[in-house]
């Protein structure tokens, strides 16, 4: 078989040079008009609407339920935050969330605590990061002070003081951590103290719960198992909460294994019966329908992992992927660090009348504001779970499984009036072969 010069056969030098163009349709939620006036408090100069289906079902388990296992999946940008977060703020709840990621916990916190601000104004809401960036971060703040004291510098001082100040709130109280420091707390790496007052927690949240890994998922699950069958007299926590767009089809065979499949205990939530697509809504008659994934012209261009970097730079796709880039605001996902920082140069050099801006693990500085105010982010998995980056024209990015194209994807949401939006994805060649086969697709 010939062979091109950096090895490959040329049959599949072939196919990943190749291009299929689809578009996707987009998804509406129904909102239920009859819930409008049960769901968030009517505040002067804020918007006040109706919620989803979906919020409503956790709504009411929340409320009306003192124990349960609870799982989420409706789609990524469907509302699931508020789906508890809305309870939690209604009745004064104290809730632990455990994220995969530090940059979704500090997302979620500018999210919860705007919740609070606009909705809540009268609430007295506590929300605390509990990671160890933060934490360093708290550490320095009190260096700068003076204040040297262990009391303040310790992880497991600031993890004890934050339960406590939580626990004593009056208002609603959010700790936001990730499985690491969750696991710490259980085991009494922080003390028995650190551990009684989250046992004394309303309910506990996972988010994004099937990014975890198989084994952080089963430590989870056997936590949670734990804690609700402890004692009810030494054990409050007894509230649990999944979310995950993309649940694994184990999660739930997992669940009922530990807690039994009893109707009154195990409750799955999603928006299937709820839902429509984008290209199904009437134009002319309105309709309850909120649309939250947009529908999006799609290029796939064959790649293999860690290589999109030098397709984007290459003479075939530069100028054409420059051009994408600048027709509205726009991100950019690629495997790696150094393929954001590869890109982010590329990109920057070519670029001078807009703002470029790199985003990954180890250049994830003034982050909130580069999601705000950036033209064009250049990010690895960083922002693929659950970060709020706005309004988002175009996207590039690469998918090279289903959970990922779909996670990715996920980031392009419906805006009030821009339902349609352009993306171009990098995937394998048998993703191509795959698509091929659906006769709506047209080959480049």
């Amino acid at each position: 078989m010939e062979r091109s010069p950096d090895g490959l056969p040329t049959k599949i030098i072939k196919m990943i040079d190749e291009e299929i163009k689809i578009q996707i349709d987009g998804l509406a939620l129904r909102q239920e008009i009859s819930e409008k006036d049960n769901w968030l408090p009517d505040v002067d100069g804020s918007t006040h609407y109706a919620p989803y289906r979906h919020q409503v079902e956790m709504r009411d388990i929340i409320e009306q339920n003192d124990r349960f296992v609870a799982m989420n999946t409706t789609i990524t940008g469907g509302g699931k935050t508020f789906s508890y977060a809305v309870p939690v703020m209604r009745n004064n709840m104290n809730v632990v969330v455990v994220f995969p990621t530090n940059a979704l916990t500090a997302d979620q916190s500018r999210s919860i605590a705007e919740l609070a601000s606009e909705y809540f104004p009268n609430k007295n809401a506590f929300v605390c990061e509990l990671t160890a960036d933060r934490m360093q971060e708290k550490r320095e703040e009190e260096r700068e002070k003076g204040n040297l004291s262990p009391r303040t510098m310790q992880n497991g001082s600031q993890v004890r003081r934050a339960l406590d100040d939580a626990y004593k709130n009056p208002g609603p109280s959010f700790i936001l951590t990730n499985p690491d420091i969750l696991t710490g707390i259980l085991r009494g790496d922080y003390n028995q103290e650190a551990r009684q007052e989250l046992e004394m927690m309303d309910m506990m949240v996972v988010d994004e719960f099937h990014h975890a890994r198989p084994k952080g998922k089963n430590s989870l699950i056997m936590s949670m198992d734990e804690l609700y069958h402890r004692d009810d007299s030494r054990c409050n926590l007894k509230r649990f909460v999944l979310l995950s767009a993309t649940p694994d089809e184990t999660i739930e065979k997992q669940l009922s294994e530990y807690f039994g499949n009893s109707d009154d205990l195990y409750h799955r939530v999603d928006s299937t019966q709820h839902s429509k697509p984008v290209s199904q809504l009437s134009v002319d008659k309105k309709e309850p329908y909120n649309p939250v994934m947009p529908q999006v012209n799609t290029t796939f261009i064959g790649s293999r992992p860690f290589s999109t970097k030098r397709k984007i730079t290459s003479d075939q796709y530069f100028d054409r992927i420059l051009s994408f880039l600048k027709s509205g605001r726009s991100i950019v996902i690629v495997d790696g660090v150094a393929e954001v920082n590869e890109v982010y140069i590329a990109l920057s050099d070519a670029i001078d009348d807009r703002r470029v801006e790199p985003i990954s693990g180890l250049r994830s500085e003034n982050m909130a504001d580069k999601l705000n105010n950036a033209d064009i982010i250049i990010a690895n998995s960083t922002v693929e779970v659950g970060v709020d980056i706005g309004n988002i024209e175009n996207l590039v990015f690469t998918g090279f499984n289903a959970s990922r194209f779909m996670q990715r994807l996920g980031r392009l949401r419906a805006d009030k009036d821009m339902i349609r939006k352009s993306a171009v994805c990098f995937t394998s060649p048998d993703a191509l072969q795959t698509f091929k086969s659906f006769g709506e697709m047209e080959k480049h």
